[in-house]
């Protein structure tokens, strides 16, 4: 499988977090589309934390989840060594100034 469409399912936290854990071992994903759901920061901090060992997945989109500052950091912070992702969509979400600046400081040092 290479890409997995969840758009509009349902998907909260808990789901979030049983797809990251899969995520931490899979390597042919390429694409996950989990927009407008509500994985919300913990879902986030999960996803996160697999993409820290995943090194297929290239396109996220986590548009519309209830995504804050705390979420947002968290992926900021993997940007610094994940080095397949290439697309992270963070559209509408609740993403104030400090999620803002992690992944702006993320950007500026020059990672993907």
């Amino acid at each position: 499988l290479r890409e997995l469409d969840l758009r509009w399912s349902g998907v909260s936290t808990r789901g979030a977090e049983a797809l990251a854990k899969a995520l931490e071992h899979n390597q042919s994903l390429c694409s996950l589309d989990l927009f407008c759901n509500s994985i919300k920061d913990a879902g986030a901090v999960a996803i996160a934390g697999a993409l820290r060992a995943n090194r297929c997945l290239a396109d996220l989109n986590l548009g519309w989840n209830s995504i804050g500052d705390r979420g947002a950091a968290a992926l900021a912070a993997i940007l610094a060594t994940n080095r397949s992702l290439r697309r992270l969509c963070l559209e509408q979400n609740a993403i104030a100034e400090e999620g803002a600046e992690a992944i702006a400081a993320a950007l500026l040092r020059g990672v993907s």
